[in-house]
Order: C-alpha cells, then structure tokens, then sequence
C-alpha cells in the first residue's frame, strides 16, 4: 500500500477551508515555504508514515509560527505601537 501525500493544492484547500471556518487571513505570503513543509515528508528520510506526519506537522507548524511573527513584527514596525495587534 503506498502513501498519499498532500499536493499544494490540497493544503491550501484545507486552509481555506479553515478560514472560512474559524476566519482569519486568506492566502499565504510564501507558497515556496508551504510547499517544502509539505514534501519534507517525501524525501526518503523517515521510516514510517508516522514518522513522515510528525515532520510535515513540525514543518507546517514552524512556518506558520514564522508568519505569525512576522505579521505581528509588521504590524509593530509599521505603526509604532507597542500592543498586540489583537
């Protein structure tokens, strides 16, 4: 049995799904980024599909953790304030 792996069109289609969920910002500013967390699982490296989805998840995780911050950093450069944009 082989596995299935997310194509960038089926993680954006779950993103957008989300936000039409729970809200949020539509679209992504770094496709190229999204892309490599998601053939990260791909490169031959891990031994088990478990494996393989611990690593996607960490990769998605580390880059939307990555864009969050640099919203948050934006919004601060940009406006001067202090606060959370929250």
């Amino acid at each position: 049995m082989s596995n299935y792996y997310l194509t960038l069109d089926d993680v954006c289609g779950i993103h957008q799904d989300s936000i039409e969920a729970f809200g949020g910002s539509h679209g992504a500013r770094d496709c190229g980024g999204l892309e490599s967390a998601g053939m990260r699982p791909r490169s031959g490296y891990y031994p088990d599909v478990i494996s393989e989805a611990a690593a996607l998840w960490e990769s998605l995780h580390l880059f939307y953790l990555r864009q969050a911050a640099s919203r948050c950093l934006n919004w601060k450069l940009g406006s001067g304030h202090t606060q959370s944009p929250r």
